[in-house]
């Protein structure tokens, strides 16, 4: 490369830096450039006074030569110097627009993992609900038993219910019975004891206690009603006594069976009670008050008075010689007043007690009544509602039955 003289070097146009120069360092030429030159500072010096400015004339422009068609030699390439790092700038204001998302890079290994933390007390969201598993086997009957559930509605009743009651009581109305459902009660009242005589005589039985009954619906029953049972006559153990009465048996004010009357001394036997009144020892219609002929159309040509008490209606009446009374439709059977005469007999209500030596009446439905004594004591009637049987010169006479009540009620 041909020598060029500096001043006939062409001028920079600008600084960039980067140029290199020559330099003599410890006897040494080495090389650097310009930026690391300025980096070197050192004070600036004052500014001098500017120069006039002198333009010569341009001088004539020579001929442009012949571009040469030879290509020199390539020098070698010097050594690299040092980089020059310029100081840092001051940061910039953060950009207020988003750049574009860069593509996601792979998936790195999953790491180690980390301590198990504290329990969470935040219940986290409820899954959807996965798909049902196959029906597994059928396993062992369980051997413990489920909770009961609770009780229906009762439904209505169709068993017939029944009370019965030989002593005083209350009668309550059953659940599960519509208010049209049928009611039936029967009553019999207490039967009369027989009359004790002394050495001689003809006491006479008990008339047995009288029977009643009354179909009504169940509405019109309360939902208790008070069961009173009418007592039988109390034996008698005094000499020359007439027997006593049996009592009434009623259920509320719904209904009454009336008691039989107690034997007398060689008279009358007591009258079974009857439907309307108790048992007298002064009618042949026994608890009735009137005496019944045959002037009523539709009764038997035979029912005159001499037979009429085969038919009473009102309990057996108090006859006081021959045949005892019987009461074959309601009311207790009279007592007899003769030498070995039976009671009376009744179809529901109690039989007769049974004159001196007599037996006792029977009785369908009722209680039979107690056979009379002659010096024996006589027998007590049973129950229910039948007379008891004298005695002449036994210890003692027998005693009248109790009553009872049967009230049954019918499904509608």
């Amino acid at each position: 490369m041909a020598i060029i003289q500096i001043p006939n070097l062409p001028a920079v146009v600008s600084l960039a830096g980067n140029e290199q120069v020559e330099l003599v360092q410890a006897g040494v030429s080495r090389r650097t450039t310009v930026r690391e030159i300025a980096a070197l500072g050192g004070p600036t010096g004052p500014t001098g006074p500017t120069g006039p400015t002198a333009v010569g004339p341009t001088g004539s422009t020579g001929p442009t030569g012949a571009a040469s068609t030879a290509v020199g030699p390539t020098g070698p390439t010097g050594p690299t110097g040092p980089i020059a790092t310029g100081p840092t700038g001051p940061t910039g204001a953060a950009s207020t627009v988003a750049g574009p998302t860069g593509p996601t890079g792979p998936t790195g290994p999953t790491g180690p993992t980390g301590a198990t933390g504290t329990a969470s007390t935040v219940a986290g969201p409820t899954g959807p609900t996965g798909p049902t598993g196959p029906t597994g086997a059928t396993g062992a009957a369980s051997t413990v038993a489920g909770p009961t559930g609770p009780t229906g509605p009762t439904g209505p009743n169709s068993a017939i219910n029944t009370q019965t009651f030989a002593a005083n009581g209350t009668w309550t109305k059953p659940a599960g019975y519509g208010t049209t459902s049928r009611v039936l009660i029967q009553a019999w009242g207490g039967g009369g004891s027989g009359a004790r005589h002394a050495t001689s005589g003809l006491p006479a039985g008990g008339g047995g206690g009288g029977y009643n009954t009354r179909w009504l619906a169940l509405s019109a029953m309360g939902a208790t009603e008070t069961v009173t049972i009418g007592a039988g006559g109390a034996q008698v153990a005094t000499a020359t006594t007439a027997g006593n009465p049996g009592s009434t048996t009623t259920v509320g004010t719904l209904i009454s069976a009336y008691g039989g009357a107690g034997g007398t001394i060689a008279t009358n036997g007591g009258g079974g009670g009857g439907q309307l009144s108790a048992g007298t020892t002064t009618s042949l219609g026994g608890g009735a008050t009137i005496t019944v002929v045959n002037t009523t159309p539709g009764k038997p040509t035979f029912f005159t008075q001499a037979v009429i008490d085969l038919f009473q209606f009102q309990g057996g009446g108090a006859q006081t010689t021959g045949a005892s009374a019987d009461a074959y439709i309601h009311g207790g059977g009279g007592g007899a007043a003769t030498t070995n005469t039976s009671g009376g007999n009744s179809v529901w209500g109690g039989g007769g007690g049974g004159g001196q030596g007599g037996t006792g009446g029977t009785s369908s439905y009722g209680g039979n009544g107690g056979a009379g004594g002659t010096t024996g004591v006589g027998t007590a009637g049973t129950v229910p509602s039948g007379g008891g049987g004298a005695t002449n010169t036994g210890a003692n006479s027998g005693a009248g039955a109790a009553g009872q009540v049967i009230i049954t009620v019918f499904p509608a």
